[in-house]
């Protein structure tokens, strides 16, 4: 079995096309578990309406996700996220890389509603982390769109409780672990409201967290980075 978890928080928007296409996978052996921060639209009310389970958690995504884990009843744990939209056959394409030995996976984000511009970066994005995958055996994980064996997750300690890249940071450990594969053959979709709502400077930020993944000696000038981020995200929580 396959235990699908996805932290949401106010997705009233988004969800209902990431449950529908779950729905019609053709894998069919899999429980879906919705991890709520606290919203106060919809998000809850349509995903009782697709008949998944709801867990309530903290307003942290790190902690969401380690939440999901523990109520999850699969061997495999894949996580992903409220704006989604999955492929019919993925899970059943994460089975076969796992029936080929592989601890952990990753695939790709493909934005469905970006500019020109923004595909394009997202191009080089996934360019680059299929690269340096081949290259050097990163793991460039990403929350939209990775999966472990619950063994190993639970052996690891689950995601680390940091603002942001906790699923970076889990990638890098696990690379150092198990067996990880970044496939090119299992991308989602997923859109591209993040670069727009944090504007094009904000935005790029992301990137310096991924070099961190694959050079720890930045981790000390990222942390002050992530301190600052982390302030904003408690001042913007706390209004």
């Amino acid at each position: 079995m396959i235990s699908v978890i996805v932290p949401v928080l106010n997705e009233e928007r988004f969800v209902g096309r990431l449950l529908k296409s779950l729905e019609c996978q053709s894998f069919r052996d899999f429980e879906v578990l919705v991890v709520d921060g606290g919203s106060t639209d919809d998000t809850v009310k349509i995903a009782r309406q697709h008949g998944t389970e709801i867990l309530r958690s903290q307003r942290r995504i790190s902690v969401q996700r380690n939440d999901g884990a523990k109520f999850a009843s699969g061997g495999t744990l894949f996580f992903t996220e409220a704006d989604v939209i999955l492929p019919l056959d993925h899970l059943a394409k994460l089975v076969e890389l796992f029936k080929e030995g592989a601890g952990a996976v990753a695939g790709s984000g493909i934005p469905y509603d970006a500019n020109l511009p923004i595909q394009l970066e997202y191009d080089i994005y996934n360019a680059f982390r299929y690269v340096t995958y081949r290259l050097f055996r990163s793991f460039q994980s990403s929350g939209y769109n990775m999966a472990v064996r619950r063994d190993i997750f639970k052996r690891i300690g689950g995601f680390p409780n940091v603002v942001p890249n906790d699923d970076g940071l889990l990638g890098r450990m696990l690379a150092k672990t198990v067996r990880t594969v970044f496939s090119l053959r299992i991308p989602v979709l997923i859109s591209s409201r993040r670069a727009r709502m944090l504007g094009f400077w904000h935005f790029q930020q992301h990137y310096v967290f991924m070099l961190e993944n694959i050079m720890p000696f930045l981790t000390p000038a990222v942390n002050r980075i992530r301190e600052v981020r982390s302030r904003a995200v408690l001042e913007r929580d706390s209004v």
